[in-house]
């Protein structure tokens, strides 16, 4: 009985105690119209208290073109709630490919700039955040879409880019697409065609912009492998014309690849005026971490600015989580699918003390 009645005190003291310490959260619906008004995006306010309030910024977060809703693997949710309790509030939303039930194939990080500046535009309407300040933040393809974004919009007030291409897009889709030759070590014959037939493609997407011609250059390019009878048993095996032709087509001519093939961060990232920090996991299994913070950071000297922060990370990985032991790409591709995803939430602690030094 004692035991019970210390025990029950010591439960309405502790809340006494700390219940200051925790900051009461608004968490809202917030909806706001992309694509000149043809399409209604659903996202989520989290607001933290007045009393929490020392700086007013919000933080508005995309994520990459393929589908996600507005918590994108709890990686959003998980940062809405560090921001709210450091005094900062956020807007996340579901991206468009999300919402119309489509791939990410067929969404480029331009269409999602697009709908970053609506957002930007939505959130500045608001009487509630007229004189915030307001940033953005990406991860992956995400920060290419707050790159372009911040390149061109002055108002925005600091950039916040998680593990994106610093590099040119032919360099970045090469890398990515011989990333298993590179792994399992091949070199044979077989293994060079292939890099050379990657190479060859990609160059072909480089050189036109014209998306139908992009499509005829690349069929033309396959008829001509599939005539050669000696690298089609070895390359294609059974498929017919049609059939390659199909899965080139597919993976090589949609609008999302196209779009990061052309991609060359030098010309967003040169036009940037906002504060900006950039942080690169050490374990990134989805791109080379150091040639990518390497050439933002080369963009950043060349064109002498002095507002950057570039992060290197040890022991983590492309999905902010903490990994001592480096993955493969393509075994760890179900990874961001799962319901129990722990990120490393230090991380998010250097971004809260990065933005604390914000003017």
């Amino acid at each position: 009985m004692i035991r019970n009645i210390i025990f029950c005190f010591f439960l309405i003291y502790a809340e006494f105690c700390f219940a200051d310490s925790i900051p009461n959260i608004q968490v809202e619906n917030f909806s706001f119209y992309v694509d000149s008004g043809n399409l209604k995006l659903n996202g989520i306010l989290c607001i933290p208290s007045s009393s929490q309030i020392s700086e007013k910024k919000v933080v508005i977060m995309q994520t990459p073109p393929y589908p996600s809703d507005a918590n994108y693997h709890g990686m959003y949710s998980e940062l809405a709630e560090v921001f709210a309790h450091s005094g900062i509030a956020s807007l996340r939303f579901e991206n468009r490919a999300k919402n119309l039930n489509i791939s990410g194939e067929e969404v480029t990080m331009y269409n999602q700039a697009d709908d970053l500046h609506d957002a930007f535009l939505s959130l500045k309407r608001d009487r509630r955040f007229a004189t915030y300040k307001i940033g953005l933040l990406g991860h992956s393809e995400g920060g290419s879409a707050v790159a372009i974004e911040s390149s061109k919009n002055n108002d925005i007030a600091f950039a916040i880019i998680l593990s994106s291409c610093g590099i040119k897009g032919t360099d970045f889709i090469y890398y990515q697409s011989t990333l298993r030759i590179d792994y399992l070590k091949l070199h044979s014959i077989q293994d060079k065609w292939i890099r050379k037939e990657i190479w060859d493609k990609i160059r072909i997407i480089e050189r036109y912009d014209s998306p139908t011609i992009i499509q005829s250059k690349l069929k033309e390019h396959d008829a001509m492998l599939y005539n050669d009878s000696v690298f089609r048993i070895k390359a294609y095996g059974n498929m017919t014309l049609h059939q390659v032709y199909k899965q080139t087509l597919d993976k090589w001519a949609n609008p999302h690849f196209i779009a990061v093939t052309k991609y060359d961060p030098k010309v967003y990232y040169s036009k940037i005026s906002c504060p900006i920090i950039l942080l690169y996991g050490k374990m990134d299994e989805w791109m080379d971490w150091k040639d990518n913070a390497d050439g933002i950071e080369k963009i950043f000297i060349d064109i002498k600015k002095r507002n950057y922060e570039i992060l290197r990370l040890d022991s983590i990985n492309h999905s902010y989580c903490k990994c001592d032991v480096y993955t493969p790409f393509f075994t760890s591709i179900s990874h961001m699918k799962s319901k129990n995803i722990e990120y490393s939430t230090s991380i998010w602690r250097k971004i809260i003390n990065w933005i604390a030094t914000l003017q």
